[in-house]
Order: structure tokens, then sequence, then C-alpha cells
């Protein structure tokens, strides 16, 4: 696969957005957690992390806690009518041992192409290190796809990073470590995932290895045609991935960002632009907030 790599600073960003500076932001729901200085608990949830809008038009997201801190544990799934009527969907709730074991601390969120709710959640689940859940957008009929593992050489992957529907009306994500190859220092690679979305099956599609297609994925991207993009990493940069759900093919391209105070530095491709390309952000171990790209 063909690639050119075109990179620009942030500044050209921020002009274009410049308009935007003076409107008028309207507060539709505030998350209030109870005080004393406001610790909790959190009826409504608190430390919202992630909204999307259904296609009923309502807005659907999660907040990671409805507990007291430091542990704040358990968290919620919210919906939201555009005219801000707020109502919990799935409360994420201990068991009799004070675990949780459908999960807790809520976080990515998608609609899945079965008209249910997929997300992730950050702890909680059978092995504690949380679960791929999915649920009706009434709150009924939640159920636990996969526990994760904090081994990050778990054959069914270990470490969650994204969730994308997939074209073929199924759900598909990424995990950054795990899988069946290794990329030293005791990790393995990553993996694709699929969730088929008719029996809820979980399986590995894809196990990224060191040789050919990187290791480490961040990211998912749709494309116009419904194929996956996604970026990994690899020693002197990233590799561009296009995987195609269809047939399994998995193409790839190398790309090569700027070294940055002697560190190499690294992308993740985070959109598709009205001009069919791909764009993303690069940056370095410790060296925040260095660049867009665009390929």
């Amino acid at each position: 696969m063909a690639a050119k790599m075109q990179v620009n600073a942030f500044i050209a960003l921020l002009a274009c957005c410049a308009y935007a500076a003076g409107q008028q932001l309207t507060s539709v729901h505030t998350f209030v957690c109870k005080n004393p200085q406001d610790t909790g608990p959190c009826p409504q949830g608190g430390n919202p992390s992630s909204l999307i809008q259904g296609s009923d038009g309502n807005f659907y997201g999660t907040a990671e806690r409805t507990g007291r801190a430091p542990d704040g544990g358990g968290g919620l799934i919210f919906s939201l009518t555009p005219s801000g009527t707020y109502a919990t969907v799935h409360e994420f709730a201990p068991g009799h041992d004070e675990t949780y074991p459908n999960g807790s601390t809520p976080l990515r969120l998608i609609a899945g192409p079965d008209g249910k709710l997929y997300g992730e959640t950050a702890l909680g689940g059978s092995m504690g290190y949380g679960v791929l859940f999915r649920v009706d957008k009434n709150g009924k009929n939640y159920q636990v796809l996969q526990n994760y593992s904090v081994d990050p050489a778990a054959p069914n992957g270990s470490s969650p990073t994204s969730l994308a529907a997939g074209n073929d009306g199924n759900v598909y994500g990424t995990t950054y470590y795990g899988g069946t190859d290794s990329c030293g220092y005791g990790n393995n690679c990553g993996t694709i995932f699929r969730v088929i979305a008719a029996t809820g099956a979980y399986e590995v599609v894809v196990n990224f290895d060191s040789a050919t297609t990187g290791g480490f994925p961040t990211n998912l991207v749709v494309g116009p045609d419904g194929t996956f993009y996604g970026t990994t990493i690899v020693a002197n940069g990233s590799i561009l991935f296009h995987y195609i759900e269809s047939t399994g093919e998995m193409q790839t391209a190398s790309l090569v960002f700027p070294v940055v105070d002697q560190a190499a530095t690294h992308g993740t491709v985070s959109a598709i632009g009205p001009d069919g390309n791909l764009y993303g952000t690069y940056a370095g171990y410790l060296l925040d907030g260095i660049g867009i790209f665009e390929v």
C-alpha cells in the first residue's frame, strides 16, 4: 500500500477553528458528587468519559464512578435527550463481596450495528482488569462478552484500546497487548478482535507481530468503504495498517516520523478527513503534543 505523509503544526488546526472562540456554551447536564469536598458518592455519575449519539437521536455516555473517592467504584451508562432529559441506562453495581463481577469504571462506548451499546470498563470482571460488554439502549439484557486479564501475553488480548462498528454487522476492537506473538520483555504485540453481533461470541482475528505488522495498536478508524485503518509501533516509527474485515486481508505501509530530542516519535490515526485522507497525532515517550500528520 503506497502512502505519503505530511506533517503539520498544531497552529494550523487552531487557526481554522478560531472562529468558535466567541460562541456561548450552554450546560445541558451537570454531574454532581456529594460533599464533603465533592468526593461522592455520585448517584447520577461522576467523571464522564465518553459521549456518542445513537441512531435514535439521543446521546449515550459513560460516567466512570458512582462511589466515593478515592475508590469511586462502579460508574454508569447514561442517556441524554437533545432537550436535556438525563436517565441512567445501567449502573455497575458491586457483588456480595464488594467486587464488581460485571465491570467497573466504564470508559469508551459505541453504538453497534445491531442497535445495542458496546463498551469497555477499566476494572472489574472475573479477573479484575475490565470487561467488554453490551447492553440494550433501554438498559435491558446487559451481557459481559469478555473478561480481560492483566497478563500482557493473554491469548485473547490485554488492555483494550478501541472499539468500532464493522461494515459486516459485527463489532471490532484492538488490544494493546496480548495475542500469540511476542514483542519482547514478556509483552505480546496486541490484537484485533471481533464480536459476532448475532451470538456475542468474541474471537481474535489478527495477532500483530513485530516482524511484519508492528505491535501495540492504539486505534481503529472506519474508512468510507467500511474497512479499518490504524497504526502500530516499530523501532523507527509506525506502521499504517489497513484491515479488510470481509476477507481478513491486512495491508501495511511504513510511516517515518520526526526524531525529537534524539527520541523516535510514533503516530496514531484518529479520523478520516472530507478529502478521504487519514489524520492523526504523533508524539514520543515523555514528549506530548508534538504534531499532526496526514496520510
